[in-house]
Formats: structure tokens, C-alpha cells, sequence
């Protein structure tokens, strides 16, 4: 979800969550970002390889580093490596991860009050300034476009 989110916030930045919904529109469900803290370790590492200079290659180096943060005692949740030492981990992570997840665990906040780019994220520099269709928007246009199709069936 963090990676889907995160990919839609680089067009439509004011978006904080994520709504589910089946093939027939109806609502199975919501995600919001909950915090970094919160987050299970691989999803932060997701977190920590995109915001890098030269971005991990993903998902490939995500189970790599969670095996050595777990194997040095860190937890299922991005907020056990609070206070955890990264000395430990030899060559695993270099000072630039370790910066960024110190920077992460350092913002609070979730859903629309977590800023995720930590004020140094320019790989979405063109936003669009558009509001996002509500889904009553989405359903007309879908409607609209299912009678065009039918007519260009009985046209045929």
C-alpha cells in the first residue's frame, strides 16, 4: 500500500488514503498511511529505498536488509529500530539509509498530517493541481462511457 500510495501522492499530493472497492464499485476497504513507526519493517524498508539518492533496485534489497536488522534484534515494526545501533550491521546499510531512517522514525503524524518526503523529495516535481474525481464523478463517467460502447454495438 505504501508503494501505491505513494505513486498517486506524486500526481495528486493531497491524497492520504486509499479506498478498496470491488468490480462493482462497492467499498471492501481502507488504507491510510499510519505513521513510519507503525509501519511492518519491510514496508518502511520500501520507505527507505525510494527516498535514497541512487533508489534501491526494489523489492530485491528489501528482504536482504530486513534478515540483518532482524538478525541484530530489531522487530516486526519500524518503530523497534528507535534507539537501535546501526554499528552492529557492518556493511548492510550505508550512512545515507541510516540518515533516512532516522529521519523517518523522526516525523510524527500518519494519514494526511505525515509529511513523507522529509522536505528532500524532488522525483515528483510536476503535480497536477487537479482535484480527484469523486466517485460519483468516476461512476457517471464509467456509465457514460458503457452507452457509447452500447450504441457503437447497434450502430455496427
Amino acid at each position: 500500500c505504501c508503494a501505491i500510495l505513494r505513486n498517486l501522492r506524486g500526481s495528486f499530493p493531497n491524497l492520504c488514503g486509499l479506498v478498496f472497492r470491488d468490480h462493482e464499485g462497492v467499498v471492501r476497504g481502507h488504507w491510510c498511511h499510519p505513521g513510519f513507526q507503525d509501519l511492518g519493517l519491510g514496508a518502511f524498508l520500501y520507505e527507505v529505498g525510494v527516498r535514497k539518492s541512487s533508489p534501491w533496485r526494489l523489492p530485491h534489497r528489501i528482504p536482504e536488509v530486513k534478515d540483518a536488522l532482524t538478525s541484530a534484534g530489531a522487530g516486526p515494526k519500524a518503530g523497534h529500530l528507535q534507539g537501535f545501533t546501526f554499528d552492529q550491521l557492518g556493511e548492510t546499510l550505508d550512512p545515507e539509509e541510516v540518515s533516512i531512517i532516522k529521519d523517518l522514525l523522526a516525523l510524527q503524524g500518519s494519514a494526511d498530517e505525515l509529511p513523507d518526503d522529509c522536505g528532500k523529495d524532488d522525483s515528483h516535481a510536476e503535480r497536477s493541481s487537479l482535484a480527484l474525481p469523486s466517485w460519483s464523478q468516476l461512476v457517471a463517467m464509467h456509465a457514460s462511457a458503457v452507452v457509447v460502447e452500447e450504441v457503437r454495438e447497434d450502430v455496427d
